[in-house]
């Protein structure tokens, strides 16, 4: 069982995710983001469904969430056009669920002053597959 500052933690990321207001996919998939059960190559690997953890669009040895969301490159094309200059590297190396929520809860935090995170992920999400 979790305790102390942990589980705060995760009960604000739950009641964070909850509170989107966007469409269900969208929703449903922030909330498979957040469990870690996307099925990236790296899960099936883990799960013994595959045997091949390589991302097949870029390459790189190690295809999960994260690097899926943020690391390979036509997310890392997505979100240069979109985040502040100022603030990649922290969004690009923080955990992915801390930052899920810092920008549900904190939109222009890292997003430039003509961007919205919630389009920018109904966007990223269609992207994905999800919508």
């Amino acid at each position: 069982m979790l305790s102390g500052t942990n589980a705060i933690t995760i009960d604000r990321r739950w009641r964070q995710l909850w509170k989107y207001h966007g469409s269900h996919r969208v929703k449903t998939f922030l909330w498979l983001v957040s469990c870690g059960s996307l099925l990236m190559n790296a899960n099936q690997v883990r799960q013994h469904l595959a045997t091949d953890a390589t991302c097949a669009v870029c390459g790189h040895g190690y295809e999960d969430t994260d690097h899926i969301l943020r690391k390979c490159f036509p997310a890392l094309s997505i979100w240069s056009n979109i985040i502040k200059p100022t603030s990649w590297d922290e969004c690009i190396h923080s955990n992915i669920q801390d930052w899920i929520v810092s920008n549900m809860m904190y939109p222009s935090l890292y997003m430039t002053d003509d961007s919205n995170w919630k389009p920018s992920l109904d966007s990223f999400a269609g992207y994905c597959g999800t919508e």
